[in-house]
This record gives structure tokens, sequence and C-alpha cells, in this order.
């Protein structure tokens, strides 16, 4: 099934407006096409394209065999270009005694600036390197005064010129290439032949998913190469209501992606009608090309071109300034700055952490890194990070920022929001206003009080996008500028009443009776299980079925395997995680046995009380080991580090019973102890506090709760089971796991 359709015997004075008119009822056209004759008469058919299947499945089902005018129309959907099947615009057969070749190919080349079918004679054509830019064809054809130049043609007029010249016969053909390392205006040119296009021969187009029957010389670089070298793909003929989301959507099925681009209009604010496709693998762009260019995507036919790697400008040398290299390699660090790189938002380096604690309490720089006095510096500027952080941590809450999102693996990034890092201590709003509004609209900023780290919202993806080209590792008052792209759900909406599903109530009260008790069999669990999903259903139409409580969506995540070709397929069951419990048990009894995707969902409250692998560790190690014992396992302790700074820095939240660091057969200890306290109260306060973001010489401090009568190779093996939780693929397969013992249980 596809959403573009094929009208046929329309009457001859119709109009595109009256077609629109007839099939708007129907659904939302995303294009309308009218044939016409090269004399100009129209050929009485159409192509009108709809945004999705459904609307073209409806149009054709109500509009078949109906009348316009006095014309019986008929109404077919359009399959892939060259099937040469009958029914198909490319299909050659007689329809009232004449050849109805129609196809979708000569409107793609209409807007194909480099396919051009020529006649049928062979053509002789040379190529014209050189030249200047402000060069006219007038002047080419001066260049050959003796020769009859049939056409002359320019590429590239924007940056490096090149001018394809058509003669005639082969004998000018040869003539011409004589004028090779002639001047023109000044110019050296070069002269040389010049092969057929890619696609084209002798006036017959070639099966464009065919990669055997390329016409270009030995030498020159082919479609498909192009693709192989640079995994990027520019796609032409977009509908203008398509989103990078549908985009990316289409074509990620075919691989990984790297980036989604589509251009947005600086007048109108909507797509201008094409994009760019980076795949993580060239192979996959390959794939992609041959089965999608042509293809039919939101009513319109695809035209897919290889893409070319983006323009890195070279750095020039300046004598006085900054070298070639300095240049180089800020030019590096930005063009790696659109990366997904999670990082620690909360970190705050040392320097800003003496510039803020000087700022806040008015004392002297030298005051706070004073060595004479007996405490450890390294342990007060732990403290004042610690302090700082929560500090933060706690107006990024109250402010609708959802920190959780920021300490997830690495996932979808926000179009439109972007984090701004290593701010100098003292900024203010007024200051990231004026920096950030220079190269687009900002409509918002959160900043903390002491400024440091600041979330950037914009209006547009436009605005966001060159923004962040434009500034990522640019200087902001004598500091370099770090830029990074937020997580897609860190900003919370303002909580809205949620419109409740209207469900009628089928199910027998035995039903209602096991719901209850399945719900009060995990008490503290707010994430639903939900089973029997349709195997097409993915993450995104999951949420979308929970969309009247979305203010109340944390995540949502389906289970996968990985097939034998590496494909990850869905298993047939998720998960949903919800802000509180109240709310999955709500969703519980107004969804069940609800449809999604033809398939009827049953949900239960899951033994998970989180889908996050680093909270369900904090979970299952820290709240429940912690109701017995007031020891933590302290790791990634600096070698350099003491056990009197290790006490120091946990005796500010409480009195001391044991400090622990075990040692190597050196005397040196081994990078991680235990710290003991008194009273449960203090050992909460203590873990809660530096578990954040403390850094003790430049190394994050790791906390757990520690177990009692723990051996050194039970906490091995604790370590490397969590270590394996927190890689991408190992999640997934622990998570899958757990999702399938589940499964069972249920």
């Amino acid at each position: 099934m596809t959403s573009r359709l094929i009208v046929k015997n329309l009457p001859k004075k119709i109009t595109s407006d009256e077609v629109r008119k007839v099939f708007s009822p129907y659904g939302n056209i995303t294009d309308v096409s009218l044939k016409y004759r090269p004399d100009g008469s129209f050929r009485q058919f159409c192509f009108v394209g709809f945004q999705t299947d459904g609307e073209g499945q409806n149009a054709k089902e109500k509009l078949n065999n109906s009348f316009i005018r006095s014309s019986k129309i008929c109404v077919e959907f359009v399959a892939p270009l060259s099937t040469g099947e009958p029914g198909h615009p490319e299909y050659t057969g007689n329809t009232n005694g004449s050849s109805t070749a129609v196809d979708d190919l000569s409107f793609l080349k209409s807007k194909a600036t480099e396919i051009e079918v020529e006649s049928d004679k062979p053509t002789f054509s040379v190529k014209l390197i050189g030249a200047p830019s402000n060069c006219t064809k007038n002047e080419i054809r001066a260049f050959f005064p003796t020769l009859n130049v049939l056409r002359v043609r320019v590429r590239n007029k924007q940056t490096i010129p090149t001018f394809i010249v058509t003669f005639g016969s082969e004998e000018e053909q040869s003539i011409a290439l004589e004028k090779n390392g002639n001047t023109l205006n000044g110019h050296q040119v070069e002269v040389v032949v010049t092969g057929q296009k890619f696609g084209v021969t002798e006036g017959k187009v070639i099966n464009s998913n065919s990669f055997e029957a390329d016409p270009t010389e030995p030498g020159q670089t082919t479609a498909s190469d192009e693709i192989l070298d640079t995994g990027r793909l520019f796609v032409k003929n977009l509908a203008f209501c398509c989103t990078e989301e549908k985009l990316e959507e289409h074509f990620k099925q075919y691989g990984e992606l790297v980036e989604t681009f589509m251009p947005i209009d600086d007048v109108t604010q909507k797509p201008m009608g094409f994009g760019f496709i980076t795949y993580m693998f060239p192979e996959a762009a390959l794939k992609a090309y041959m089965e999608l260019n042509g293809s039919s995507f939101m009513g319109r036919t695809l035209h897919i071109i290889p893409g070319k790697d983006k323009k890195v400008k070279e750095p020039k040398f300046i004598e006085g300034r900054k070298s070639s290299y300095q240049k180089q390699a800020e030019q590096e660090k930005k063009s790696l700055s659109s990366n997904a790189y999670n990082w620690n938002t909360l970190f705050i380096g040392s320097n800003a952490v003496v510039d803020a604690l000087s700022s806040k309490y008015g004392a002297k720089k030298n005051e706070i890194v004073n060595t004479d006095t007996k405490r450890s510096l390294p342990v007060r500027i732990a403290l004042g990070e610690t302090k700082l952080v929560l500090e933060t941590r706690e107006f990024l809450e109250g402010h609708g920022v959802n920190l959780d999102a920021f300490s997830q693996a690495i996932g979808k990034r926000s179009k439109t929001v972007m984090i701004a890092k290593n701010l100098p201590v003292g900024v203010t709003k007024d200051d990231l206003m004026s920096l950030f509004s220079k190269h687009g609209k900002v409509e918002k900023i959160i900043l903390p009080p002491m400024g440091l780290t600041a979330l950037v919202i914009f209006g547009s993806q436009k605005d966001a996008r060159h923004v962040f080209l434009k500034l990522a590792y640019t200087k902001f008052k004598e500091q370099p500028l770090y830029l990074e792209w937020a997580p897609i759900d860190c900003i919370q909406e303002v909580p809205k009443s949620p419109k409740k599903e209207k469900v009628e109530k089928e199910e027998p009260v035995a039903a209602e009776e096991n719901m209850e008790l399945d719900v009060e069999s995990h008490p503290d669990s707010c994430v639903l299980y939900v089973k029997n999903l349709n195997f097409s259903t993915d993450e995104d139409s999951l949420r979308r079925k929970f969309d009247s409580f979305s203010d109340k969506v944390i995540s949502v995540l389906i289970a996968k395997s990985k097939d034998k070709s590496g494909n990850f397929l869905s298993r047939g069951y998720g998960f949903v995680e919800f802000k509180d419990r109240n709310t999955a048990v709500e969703v519980l009894k107004i969804l069940q046995h609800t449809e999604l995707d033809g398939h009827k969902l049953e949900l239960k409250i899951s033994n998970r009380n989180s889908l996050n692998p680093k909270s369900q560790r904090v979970t299952q190690t820290g709240a429940d080991a912690a109701a017995s014992t007031c020891k933590i396992h302290v790791k990634n302790i600096p070698f350099e580090v003491t056990r009197r700074e290790i006490k120091e820095l946990f005796s500010t939240f409480g009195e001391i019973k044991l400090c622990r660091l075990p040692t190597q057969a050196s005397g040196k200890h081994r990078g991680f102890g235990f710290v003991e306290f008194h009273s449960l109260a203090e050992a909460k306060k203590a873990f809660e506090s530096l578990c954040q973001s403390t850094h003790l010489l430049g190394r994050r401090l790791v906390l757990e709760w520690a177990r009692d009568n723990d051996t050194v190779e039970e906490m091995r093996k604790r370590t490397a089971d969590k270590f394996y939780l927190t890689q991408t693929v190992g999640k997934k397969s622990k998570l899958s796991d757990d999702l399938e013992m589940e499964s069972g249980e249920s």
C-alpha cells in the first residue's frame, strides 16, 4: 500500500485546485501533479499524494469509479518505480489505442538539475575546468569559434565553475580537446572528455536501483562510490509537512543514523522540501538509496542523490594571531561538538568552585586555597563542590528540569534545548541572552544562582542549530563555552489535568479483582508492564498511546532481541514508567484491554521500580541495604588521597565509627574504602550529599551501601555486574533477560 494515487480519465480542462478540492475531504494532500505532453496538451491523468497510507486507502475506496463532471475517473495506487507491472505508472500498455507510458520519473527529472535525458543521438561533450566564476555561456562559445556548439551547461557556479560543452560530432569534440591548456579571460583552463551522466545513456533512463549498468568512464566516481565514501544522502521532493522525526523514522529501518537535517525557511519557518541523512555505516546508506529512491513517502516520490561531506574551512595563518594548528584544533572541537556525549551536567571544575566560593562568601581566593591550615585543600574543594551541586540541583528541579534524564545512557537529544557549560561565576541571564539572541530567538534561559551551567531553550530548530554552530567552543568572558544538546525529555511541562479516555467496562468482576490483586503485589512500583504488543509497534507509538498522561510519563521501553543479522526485533512486550504510583494505577484501570496497532494490551504493575539501570541499582543496593547498615562503600578514590583525608571528608556529616582503606602488598591503598557512621541518619546524609557529583583530586567518588561480611571477590563480581549494566548493549541484554523472566512469571 502507498499514500500516492494515480487518477485517470480526468476532464480535459480540469485544474489542480479542482482536483485538490475533490480529494481534500479524505485527508491531508501533500502533492497534486497534473501531466502534460510536450505540446502543452493535458494527458487526462494526475498524481495525488496523501500524508498517510490510510488516507490514500480511504480516498481510493471512496472515489474510484466516481464522477468528476461527466468523466468517470479511475483511482489506483502508484506502485514503486520500475516494477513493470500493469497498473503502474511506468507500465506501457494500450489504453484507448494509445501508449500510456506514464511515470513519476518525468516529475523527478524536472526537479533534478543533474539528470537530463539527451536525444536518441549520441552526444559528444567536453568538460571545461578553471574558467573564471563570472564567465558567461557566450564567452564559452566564443572560446570555440570554429566549432558548432550545441549546448553549454554550467555546474557549481557558486564555487569552482565547470562548464559542459556539447558538440555535434566526434571530430569537433577532438578539435575542442586541443584547446586544453589555453587561457580564457586570463585563466588557464583544462579541457577534458566528459562521460555520460549516471542513469542516462542514449536517451534511455537506467534503473537507478541497479549499480551494474553504470555508464561513467574509468576514473570517475559513481553514485554508489560517493555514498560508500560519505554515508550521506541528499533527499529531495519531501512533503512540506514532513518533520525530521518522520524522516528519521522512515530511514532508520536501514541502519543507525548519525544525523538527520531538514533546512527551515527563514520567512515561513517551514521545511524547504529537502533534507540530509547521514548513516553511521555507508553500506546502510547505499541500501537505503537503492530501495527508497523513487519510492513514495507521505504522498510524494522521493528523489535521492549522494550527499557531499560537510565542508570544513581550512584555517589560515595570520602573523601575530593564533597559529594554524590552534585554529585547526578549535575547528576539530567544533566539528565534534554535535556528538551525543553524555557529559556530567552537574560537574564543576576546581577553578570554578574556588571562584564561586570566593564570590559567595566574599573571601579572597588565596584564603580559600591556603595550604597553611590543618584541613586538606582537596577536601575543602570537594566539600565546596558538594554544596554548590546540591544548590544547583535543587534550583534546576524547582524549575521543571528532569535531572534523571541526564544520568541515563546516550539517547535521543533535543533539537531546541542545549546545555551551556563552563560559564564564568556571576554571569547573569542578561549576559547569556545578549550572547545567544544575536544568532537566534531564545525563548527561555534557566540559570542557577551561581551560574556555571545553564539551559537555553529556543523557539525553533533552525535557530538552535545556528547558535550551536556559531558559539560552540568560542570564548565567552575569557573562558571557552561548551555547548551540548540536552536529552529530549529534560524539560518537564507544567502538569495538566489529563483527559481520561472513556473506556467501556466490559470485563467481568473477576478480572477487576485480579487487577486489584496485581496492583497490590508491588506496592512501590510505578512501572507498567505492557504485554501483547504488535511486533511492528515501536516506542514512539507506545508513548503516543499514553498521550493523555504524557506529562506523567518518564520513559518508555520495548524489549528487543538481536537477530542473526544484528538487527533488534521487538519481543512483543515493554514497559512504561510514570512519575508516581497513583498515575500508574490509574492508567492501568483506564487503558486495560484497549487496542494498539490491532492488538489488545494487557497491563500489570511491574516488579521493577525504575527503567533507569542506574537508579535501579541504587534502589537495590542502596535503600534496601541502608535499612540494616551504616557502612558506605567508597570507590574510585585517587591513590594520592590518604585515609586521614577520607575521614576528614566524611566527618563533616557526622561522627565516624570506622574508616578503612584496604592496602596492597606495597602499602598503597587499592582505590576503594569503607566508612561507617554511628547513626543511620548521618550515614544517609553523607550518602545523599556525596553521591551526586563530588570530585576528589579530579576523580568522581562512587558510593554505594556496603554489606556486612563482604569478601573482595564478592565486591569484584558485584562491581563487574554493575559496570556491565552501564553499557548500552549490556544494559539492553540484562534488561531483556529480566523482562523475559517477568514475562515467564506472568
